[in-house]
Order: C-alpha cells, then structure tokens, then sequence
C-alpha cells in the first residue's frame, strides 16, 4: 500500500530541501533565458534533480503544464515545496 492515502495527499505534503529549491529555480530561470522552451526544460531539470523528491515534483509539474495548467497552477499543488510567492 501505498504510503499516500491519496494521489494528491502527497503534493501537499512533500517536501524538498530549500537549498535544492534555490538551485532549481536559477537553474530554470538560466535554461528560461536562453529560449529553451519550459516543458522540455523542466524535464530535463527532473532528470539531473539532486533528490528524488525534486525529480518527482518536478516531472509532475512539467506534466501539468502538459496538461493545460499554468506554470504558477502547476506549483501551486505542491505548498510545502514552493512558497506562495513562485504562485
């Protein structure tokens, strides 16, 4: 089973080392930039993360968007991860 009682419980309640959070955004920001697209960036951001953590919310935050949501929608389902200020 398992340790999720839900699919979304664990958005809510995951959480990923500030610091990690930090270097993730400079480092979207950089690939931003550069023009290169945020879907195929986030992807690539999941697959170097430093903390499965960080691979999980980032790939599901790349599917969202994906999925028709907004980038600050997309971090929104994860609270204890980005503060209100990325959403």
């Amino acid at each position: 089973m398992s340790r999720w009682k839900s699919e979304d419980d664990w958005r809510r309640k995951i959480r990923v080392e500030p610091r990690l959070v930090v270097f993730f955004t400079r480092q979207l920001a950089t690939m931003v930039k550069t023009s290169i697209p945020i879907v195929p960036a986030l992807i690539s951001l999941s697959e170097g993360a430093e903390s499965p953590e960080l691979e999980r919310v980032v790939g599901e935050v790349a599917r969202s968007i994906t999925h028709g949501h907004s980038f600050s929608q997309a971090l929104a389902y994860f609270p204890k991860v980005f503060p209100r200020v990325y959403w």
